[in-house]
């Protein structure tokens, strides 16, 4: 179903966000992209909870970008 939904969005914008935000979780906890395997529970639970802050500086950072 929400294949369907977002079909224009996969090949471009959704698979740039997505790029963008593991990016800016990994910033946050101070890895390199292989490196989240390693990580303690703990340290992943903190990058969840930080997930909407780092969400909205993706989103201003683009829209900085597109302006």
């Amino acid at each position: 179903m929400a294949e369907g939904r977002f079909r224009c969005l996969t090949n471009s914008n959704l698979a740039a966000v997505i790029v963008l935000l593991n990016r800016a979780v990994n910033d946050f906890l101070g890895i390199g992209s292989d490196d989240r395997r390693d990580r303690s529970i703990e340290e992943l639970e903190r990058a969840i909870e930080a997930l909407d802050d780092l969400a909205d500086r993706v989103q201003a950072d683009l829209e900085g970008r597109l302006r």
